[in-house]
């Protein structure tokens, strides 16, 4: 283990993601996806260096950003069916909160029906806050997507 160097990175967060998504899609750690994808850039730049060609560089650049914009539009794919999970959850709720909320008003209301309406209008304000959250990622992911299809200044 002496051709090993042990070293901490600092990533920003969203790109952690993508790593660790990659690794997952990969089956493989997040270390060995990092350090397949290094390899595999150095690699291109070596090649490029003992045998020079026209646009090798840039096929390489392109590669990198294909695979990078695909990730991305993997992560929105997700995202937006996270998000369609989580509004028919939350149809479901309404309906229930509803149906609930004029049970505790007949005559034949019970304890267990007030009990069960605070509990659904909890998953429900839970289960919203998480779609907000979901959807101030999708538009950042989608922010992201629409900077990737910028053309260069």
């Amino acid at each position: 283990m002496d051709d090993i160097y042990r070293s901490q990175f600092r990533l920003p967060y969203p790109l952690y993601e993508q790593l660790k998504q990659a690794a997952d899609d990969n089956r493989r750690s997040v270390n060995a996806e990092l350090v397949a994808r290094l390899t595999e850039s150095f690699g291109s730049t070596l090649s490029a260096e003992r045998a020079p060609s026209a646009g090798t560089g840039e096929l390489s650049k392109l590669s990198g950003l294909l695979r990078a914009a695909a990730a991305q539009y993997d992560r929105h794919a997700l995202l937006m069916r996270n998000v369609g999970a989580l509004r028919t959850e939350i149809a479901a709720l309404d309906e229930r909160f509803s149906v609930l909320s004029e049970a505790i008003h007949s005559p034949s209301a019970t304890a267990n029906d007030i009990l069960e309406r605070q509990e659904v209008e909890v998953r429900r304000h839970r289960m919203r806050l998480e779609l907000s959250a979901l959807e101030k990622e999708i538009a950042q992911t989608e922010h992201l997507l629409r900077q990737m299809h910028a053309p260069d200044d």
